[in-house]
Parts: structure tokens; sequence; C-alpha cells
């Protein structure tokens, strides 16, 4: 609805039919308002969201505090020991991932030579080809990530 030129075709229309304005002016007017209230929905459930989130935020900071005063010693000691268990499993999970893109990296190194070897076969002499520029591009990339 770019309404570009509507007024033109309308004068062109009024021509043959008098009413021709009718249909464009309330095909104008009720696209209009439905796209100013879908705007005004987004907009308004946007915000809605948001007071959501900053209630949750400001109920979860209010408990904390209030559980925090009234808690025990020994309450505490569990919490960080929870806390310091999720922190080491977290860091397996990490270390997991980093050895699965290290796995990665090398079937991809040997697929890309595998690739320029079957490439060198089919390059006219002298020219370089297209795979072993990539695997150089591709071997800087890795060198510049460790």
């Amino acid at each position: 609805m770019t309404m570009d030129n509507w007024v033109d075709i309308t004068r062109e229309l009024m021509t043959y039919k008098s009413w021709a304005w009718a249909p464009f002016c309330a095909f104008v007017f009720i696209t209009g308002f439905i796209v100013v209230n879908l705007l005004i929905a987004v907009i308004c459930d946007a915000v809605y969201e948001l007071n959501d989130f900053a209630d949750a935020l400001t109920g979860q900071l209010k408990s904390e505090t209030d559980d925090s005063s009234t808690e025990s010693p020994s309450d505490r000691f569990s919490q960080r020991r929870i806390l310091q268990r999720n922190v080491f499993e977290l860091k397996d999970q990490v270390q997991m991932l980093i050895d699965d893109q290290k796995s990665t990296m090398q079937a991809l190194m040997v697929l890309t030579e595998e690739l320029s070897e079957y490439d060198d076969s089919f390059k006219m002499e002298g020219e370089e080809s297209c795979s072993s520029l990539s695997y150089k591009r591709f071997l800087d990339e890795e060198l510049s990530y460790e």
C-alpha cells in the first residue's frame, strides 16, 4: 500500500463513472486504519513484554534480597556449592564444544586437502587452483585463531 498516484487513477476512472472515487477512498481509509492499528498493537505488545520482564527481574531481585537476609550460613554454603557445580558443568560443556570445533576444523582441513589434490589434477600448467587459494586462506585464518 504505497498509495502512489491513486488520485490520478481515480480521476481517470471518474471520467467514466462519477462514483469511482468511493471504492478508492474506502480502500485507503480502511487499509490505513488497519495498518495504524497493527502498528499500535505491536508497540503495545512490546511495552507489555518489557514491563513483564522488568517485573520478573524486580520480583526476582526482591526475593533474593529477602531470602539472603533470612538465610542461615549453611543455606548460603549449599547455594554456593550448587553454583560451583553449575560452573564446573558449564566449563565441561564449553570444553566439549571446543573439542568438537577442533575435530570439525581438522575434518575440514582434510577435505580441503583432498579437494586441492583433486583440483590440482585438472589445473593447467602455471595457474594456481581456486581450491588451493582457498586452502591457503583457510590455513591463514586457522593460524590467526590460535
